[in-house]
């Protein structure tokens, strides 16, 4: 390497010593930007949650009117509460093998006596 490696960095004789920036920089430009683009980013974010949950609240509307007669008829609630019914009350399945149904958390305890012992019941 020569001696003068960075000649080519060096500045020319007819410039002065101390070089300004190549550019001035504008810090309230730059805070003013910044500060701009923090309320933008706050109001689009707002505007969009709004738009988001009015959206929502608009389809959760439809649904409920769309199936008003389906969850509030009669006849569906009074074939849960039978079907409910039958879940949790034990009952026969076939008397002559001795096949019931039990309700499951019934079922849940029996199993863990059967393999506890006797003394867990």
């Amino acid at each position: 390497m020569s001696e003068h490696h960075d000649d080519w960095f060096q500045h020319d004789a007819s410039e002065p010593t101390a070089m300004e920036s190549h550019g001035d920089i504008n810090s309230v430009a730059i805070i003013g930007f910044l500060i701009l683009t923090f309320v933008s980013v706050i109001a689009v974010g707002f505007v969009t949650y709004k738009w988001y949950a009015s959206l929502s609240q608009s389809l959760h509307v439809e649904v409920r009117e769309d199936r008003a007669d389906e969850y509030y008829s009669v006849e569906k609630n009074s074939a849960f509460a039978a079907w409910e019914g039958a879940l949790e009350q034990p009952r026969w399945v076939n008397r002559d093998e001795g096949v019931v149904t039990v309700p499951v958390d019934r079922a849940a305890r029996l199993v863990a006596a059967e393999y506890l012992g006797e003394n867990a019941r």
